[in-house]
Formats: C-alpha cells, sequence, structure tokens
C-alpha cells in the first residue's frame, strides 16, 4: 500500500484511540468529582480536539521518522 494512504489510516486509528481513551478518562474524572457528565457526549469541540491531537501527534512522528527511530534504537530485547 501507498505510504501516505498507510499513515493515513494508521494516524485516522491512533486519532480514534485518543478520542476514545480521552473520553473515558474525561468521564471518570468527572464521576469521580461529583460533576455532571452530559457535557461529555455533547461537547463536540472536545471530540475534534482529542481526535487531532492523535492524529496529528502520529502523523508529524512519523514524518519526522521518530517513529522509526525509536523501533530502531528501544527494541523489547529482554521481554
Amino acid at each position: 500500500m501507498n505510504y501516505w494512504v498507510n499513515l493515513t489510516i494508521e494516524a485516522i486509528a491512533v486519532g480514534i484511540l485518543v478520542l476514545v481513551f480521552g473520553i473515558i478518562i474525561r468521564y471518570l474524572i468527572a464521576s469521580m468529582r461529583g460533576n455532571s457528565t452530559g457535557f461529555i457526549f455533547t461537547n463536540r469541540g472536545m471530540w475534534i480536539s482529542l481526535f487531532l491531537t492523535g492524529f496529528m501527534v502520529h502523523f508529524i512522528l512519523d514524518i519526522l521518522h521518530l517513529n522509526a527511530w525509536y523501533c530502531k534504537n528501544y527494541k523489547f530485547e529482554n521481554i
């Protein structure tokens, strides 16, 4: 598959994961503090921000070759 297509698919997956984990963590924090959790599911700005954060971090790190550098220099040999 084309590098850019593959990178975009990976970045979308990372963006979705950051979105899901961000919503879960925000829900748990609001619940523990006794705050209403209804805003979490209607706050589009938060959802877009979380998705774009994951998407852009993955995209930029891959373009800067930091993903490859990390994999090359930090192998999990002792696992």
